[in-house]
């Protein structure tokens, strides 16, 4: 934490700042003796904020029990956790509310697995949590930024009766205490579920390595906020004359600042879903010398956003592909792979949906060449290897950053209430029809990767080399025209593969 001046060292260096350039200072000696003296904090603050604001110490706790166990052809895994903790923030027992810093969480985890048969298995899995958080009405940048921010000797922490104290009538300069204390508070709760139940199947009866499997997957997120705050009317002591004849505070018959002291109300909610559905069959076998392997896989995701800002945010964000792979090694000393994506994505129109995404590799280990047995002590491992192929990109950005104006960019958006538009002879303005955002055929950006490789291992793996050289050319990037004038009537530049 850094530490702050006392509010004498602070008036004094104020002062040789403005005297050595010709200024008047700003603080008397009489009121750099009476803060010294402390005879009346009230009037002569001297105020460590840091110290008001935050407590020395918070703690957290955390459990966890876990149990696992079952039969030949039933196995299940239990995790139960306990997490909460809190925070450094001062509170206030003239509150009528906990505006406490503190955050707890629960989560489990439990997995099943039931073998159906000598070839059929399903595994099943779900975790999740649920979490409550209490905060300040303020966030805590802001109460840090005030601590660091208000001078020690502006005014005290509280005056009597719970009063906050506050110089300027815009808010500026906010006392960080108050900030803490008596501003109200929130609330946040969010829970997280992730599920997926996947079956198996061994068809080592049809053909030897021959297995398939399917899966489907559901997560959901939710959150809820309440939000209790307000802001309290502030006062300052007269600096003529603070004290009144009775000796109370002198603190003028009108706030600096005029708040609300009723807690208001407001709420936020948010929440997403996703589905993915998977199938795949694979292939694995040895014959001899020869290792062939293969895969054939399908997959499908579905995301909603159920608190979208507008229509067509809410509309699911939906990707689909088919991917395959073929493998082939030869003694371990030769090995070629081919794999091929096809990809789907709702950005795109009909005719440039879908995507083709190849690649092959190739690699050759001579360690286990014949030849090389006189190196095998020096040498324990030498490969060379290449890759070259393509990928795919339909991501525009992520869900929770992209604009309406971002999806489905071939549907033109048309706008009614447009300005500018000039009739006649007398030039009136009125308003019309525009073409917001002008509807583009993009497709998928694509990226040529290339690399070629090297892996040495030396002296019993004691010193490893790994060398790649690689090359990689991007094509089609989204990105927006910068080129298109105004008098085309856009509101917007419109996107292009670039």
């Amino acid at each position: 934490m850094p530490e702050l001046a006392d509010g004498v060292t602070y008036m004094q260096l104020a002062n040789e700042a403005l005297t050595t350039r010709g200024q008047a200072p700003r603080y008397s000696q009489e009121t750099i003796d009476r803060t010294a003296s402390g005879e009346d904090p009230y009037v002569y603050p001297n105020v460590n904020w840091l110290n008001e604001v935050f407590e020395k110490w918070g703690y957290n706790r955390q459990a966890a029990v876990n149990a696992n166990g079952g039969s030949a052809t039933a196995k299940y895994y239990v995790s139960l956790g306990y997490y909460d903790e809190t925070g450094l923030f001062a509170t206030d027992a003239l509150s009528q509310y906990n505006s406490e810093t503190k955050f707890s969480r629960y989560n489990v985890t439990t997995n099943l697995t039931l073998d159906l048969s000598r070839s059929t298995r399903v595994d099943v899995g779900i975790q999740g949590y649920l979490s409550d958080g209490n905060y300040p009405g303020v966030s805590a940048v802001d109460i840090f930024s005030q601590a660091m921010l208000v001078p020690p000797v502006e005014y005290p922490v509280m005056y009597p009766g719970g009063i906050v104290p506050g110089r300027n009538p815009n808010g500026d300069q906010r006392n960080p205490y108050a900030d803490v204390t008596q501003r109200g508070y929130q609330e946040e709760t969010k829970n997280q579920l992730y599920s997926n139940i996947t079956l198996k199947q061994n068809l080592d009866s049809w053909t030897e390595g021959l297995s398939a499997s399917a899966m489907l997957a559901f997560d959901a997120y939710n959150e809820h906020v309440i939000r209790r705050d307000k802001r309290v009317d502030t006062y300052i002591v007269d600096a003529t004359e603070p004290r009144n004849p009775d000796g109370t505070l002198n603190l003028g018959t009108l706030p600096t600042y005029t708040g609300q002291n009723f807690l208001s109300y407001g709420r936020a909610n948010g929440g997403t879903r996703k589905f993915y559905t998977q199938a795949n069959i694979n292939y694995d076998r040895f014959f001899g010398k020869h290792y062939v392997t293969g895969l054939l896989l399908y997959n499908r995701e579905d995301f909603s956003n159920a608190f979208a800002s507008d229509f067509t945010l809410s509309i699911p964000f939906r990707y689909e592909g088919l991917a395959g792979r073929a493998t082939y090694s030869y003694d371990d000393r030769y090995f070629i792979e081919f794999n091929v994506g096809y990809n789907g994505s709702e950005n795109f129109a009909p005719s440039n949906r879908y995507g083709f995404f190849p690649a092959i590799g190739a690699g050759w280990l001579i360690s286990n060449e014949k030849f090389f047995a006189p190196l095998a002590k020096t040498i324990d491992f030498l490969k060379i290897r290449y890759t070259d192929g393509k990928v795919g990109s339909s991501n525009l950005g992520a869900w929770n950053q992209i604009s309406a104006n971002q999806r489905f960019l071939f549907i033109g958006l048309v706008s009614s209430d447009a300005s500018g538009y000039t009739y006649g002879p007398s030039r009136s303005i009125t308003t019309g029809i525009v073409e917001s955002t002008y509807a583009v055929n993009v497709t998928w950006a694509e990226s040529r990767k290339q690399d070629l490789g090297l892996d040495l291992h030396l002296l019993n793996s004691k010193f490893n080399v790994v060398f790649d050289l690689f090359k990689e050319k991007r094509t089609g990037l989204f990105l927006t025209r910068g080129d298109v004038p105004n008098f085309v009537g856009l509101t917007s530049d419109p996107y292009g593969n670039f």
